[in-house]
């Protein structure tokens, strides 16, 4: 989900359905350890910082898992040329942070 400039030119947001995550790997950043979740979904500019869903049986909501962070420079289907979803825990700690911070 976002706003991309390819569609709307940013004005209203998008969503796509039925994406895959293709890879998981760890990242530990200042302490903070998260996941690069690898996808060869569309993106575009204006998908930066938009949510990723992900849906479970017996569950009516979906979950955020991740957040648009990067798209590959050069393309490849590979780790090495995929577009990247951040989450993990440190996702889940920042919205923990911005639920008490702002209730």
């Amino acid at each position: 989900m976002g706003y991309p400039a390819d569609l709307t030119s940013g004005q209203r947001p998008a969503f796509q359905n039925n994406c895959v995550i293709s890879s998981v790997q760890d990242q530990d950043l200042l302490g903070q350890k998260g996941l690069v979740l690898g996808h060869f979904n569309d993106i575009a500019p204006g998908h930066s910082g938009g949510a990723v869903w992900g849906w479970w049986r017996g569950e009516d909501w979906p979950r955020v898992v991740g957040v648009q962070s990067a798209a590959a420079f050069t393309p490849a289907m590979n780790t090495l040329g995929d577009n990247e979803f951040g989450g993990g825990p440190a996702l889940s700690s920042l919205i923990s942070w911005s639920r008490n911070k702002y209730p």
